[in-house]
């Protein structure tokens, strides 16, 4: 039986959902299938136009393409309306190798003798977003640009802006039916005093530049906004217009206020603020007044940024700190602990944590009374991963574990997820990760298959007697971070589930026997978490069994004399 065949199989409401996300050729094509098929793609309520523009064409055959996907756009939309079934999702991607292939595109330019000039057309956006047929558009996305524009550099909060679509005006949306506004390579947004969108709940905006201004004016207008995603974007402190923002005292940075009444989840990934001169923007402070914020996801340069207002029903945060490099990397590491840690304590009320930072060094505290000053409660957080590197003895790592323990009283899922510090700085974490894990993949494999085929020893017991274990047990230091006589609360009462992740920092340039981190750790964990349950071990070389039952199961029977139950070890899935 053919595909074509089995696809004519499927009841009509599931093909019309095929149907919505298939591209408007693709899915006008398929009415050469069968009778059954030639009306169908016009009642999915879906218009999905995608143009990729050809660099070579000469521009009469350029500019012929283009009209001819407009009218065919065009004629697509109305024939949706004759068949009563409106469009509901409108997408539309542009895309060339060259940003002035895909300005042309966009623009339509026509000659005026008489004005002796160019006069410019509405474009192309607006053109089909006027159209009587995109008026009931619930979902709308709209991106332009080159593959290798849409792409992060490296490290980098932002990279150059091309902003293909120009601005988009509030008049051209479908206001009153508008439920979710997604947005790429965008100029700026020109709002229209009196235009109100009751039903808009998500709104991404993706590699755009907006004034703050006009940013909050569509937030303001949409009553309903639970969603704002801003990636990659430039949010302008000062509005167009407006001059020139007042001077500035010595040591003195701006303050931008996001102000998002109704939003249960945000996300601000690497964005550029800045108010008015780019010279500011390292010092500008962000703050956001969300109340009803559930979700909150910031990844982007070490900044001031705070929420303005409690947000008491705050379910998860992930913090990404990327470092800056080169001539931009900062020197002062005590005003980056004490920036870190008052942007921490803006979410005491969180119940899961995902944070990320590049050396765990970085935010450690270590004397008691930066302790009391900079360290805070998180009384309501059950989850906690943390991923970052650490030196090669892991000392004031452990000081940074020590504080995330000592601040989180009810944790009852730990994961950590730690990378030795890369000794040959030529080599990017990325390329030795790669190498290892080509190396020891086949060693990987047959340890998986061991240690599924021990059904027994995967259950490690603590009741028994392993002979010599003790003795090696005795010999592994402690961590002195981690062994100041400071008891955890969360080890003593809650913490049931932990997951380490040592990514192949047991054999990484051979510096295996120099560095006793992780053995520390895992001995640690196993000797004060008083109510384990469940312990996940990847410990990075991939020979699970080998570690695992040589070391841990001594470990765990070191201890059994503070346990009263046992624990299970497995090993770590990702």
């Amino acid at each position: 039986m053919s595909s074509g065949d089995r696809l004519s199989d499927l009841p009509d409401d599931l093909l019309l959902r095929v149907l919505y996300f298939t591209p408007a050729r693709e899915g006008a094509s398929t009415g050469a299938l069968s009778k059954r098929w030639r009306g169908l793609w016009r009642s999915s309520g879906a218009l999905n136009l995608d143009a990729l523009l050809d660099d070579e064409d000469h521009y009469n055959v350029f500019f012929s393409k283009r009209d001819a996907f407009v009218s065919a756009a065009r004629l697509s939309l109305e024939a949706a309306a004759v068949a009563d079934s409106p469009v509901t999702r409108l997408t539309f991607h542009v895309e060339a190798g060259r940003s002035q292939r895909i300005r042309d595109f966009l623009f339509l330019y026509i000659d005026n003798v008489n004005m002796s000039r160019k006069e410019r057309n509405p474009d192309v956006v607006t053109q089909l977003l006027s159209l009587p047929a995109a008026r009931r558009v619930e979902e709308l996305r709209l991106a332009a640009g080159c593959p290798y524009n849409l792409t992060g550099q490296k490290n980098e909060e932002i990279q150059m802006l091309h902003e293909e679509l120009g601005e988009l005006s509030f008049l051209c949306l479908p206001f009153d039916t508008l439920r979710v506004l997604d947005v790429t390579n965008c100029r700026g947004l020109q709002p229209s005093p009196g235009v109100a969108f009751p039903r808009l709940a998500s709104l991404r905006l993706s590699h755009c530049s907006v004034w703050l201004e006009h940013l909050q004016d569509l937030i303001h207008a949409a009553p309903a906004l639970a969603t704002v995603r801003l990636e990659f974007a430039m949010i302008r402190g000062a509005s167009a217009g407006k001059g020139p923002p007042p001077p500035l005292l010595p040591g003195e940075g701006f303050t931008i206020l996001l102000r998002c009444p109704s939003a249960t989840e945000i996300v601000l990934d690497r964005c550029c603020w800045s108010k008015f001169y780019s010279e500011h923007n390292g010092s500008t402070a962000v703050k956001i007044d969300a109340p009803r914020l559930r979700r909150f996801r910031y990844r982007g340069l070490l900044r001031q940024l705070a929420l303005s207002s409690q947000a008491p029903d705050l379910a998860r945060v992930d913090l990404h700190i990327i470092p800056l490099v080169g001539w931009r990397k900062r020197t002062d590491a005590g005003s980056d602990l004490v920036t870190f840690w008052r942007l921490a304590q803006n979410f005491r009320n969180a119940k899961e944590l995902k944070l990320r930072v590049n050396m765990l060094e970085d935010i450690a505290v270590i004397d008691s009374e930066s302790q009391v000053k900079l360290l805070c409660s998180f009384p309501n957080l059950k989850r906690l991963h943390l991923d970052g590197m650490h030196k090669l003895k892991g000392n004031t790592a452990a000081a940074t574990v020590a504080n995330m323990l000592s601040c989180c009283p009810v944790l009852q899922d730990l994961r950590l997820n730690l990378t030795m510090e890369q000794p040959d700085s030529h080599r990017s974490n990325t390329e030795g990760r790669c190498f290892l894990e080509k190396k020891y993949r086949h060693d990987l494999q047959n340890s998986i298959q061991g240690f599924n085929n021990r059904k027994l020893d995967a259950m490690v017991s603590i009741q028994g007697d392993y002979g010599d274990g003790e003795a090696r047990y005795d010999k592994l230091s402690d961590l002195p971070a981690l062994s100041s006589g400071h008891a955890f609360d969360c080890l003593l009462n809650t913490l049931s589930c932990v997951r380490l992740q040592f990514w192949l920092e047991m054999n990484i340039f051979e510096l295996k026997q120099k560095s006793n981190f992780a053995p520390k750790l895992i001995k640690f964990f196993v000797k004060n978490a008083m109510v384990l349950k469940e312990m996940y071990i990847d410990d990075g070389n991939g020979k699970m069994g080998d570690h695992m039952k040589c070391k841990l199961e001594q470990w765990v029977a070191n201890s059994s004399e503070h346990r009263k139950k046992a624990f299970v070890v497995l090993p770590l899935e990702s």
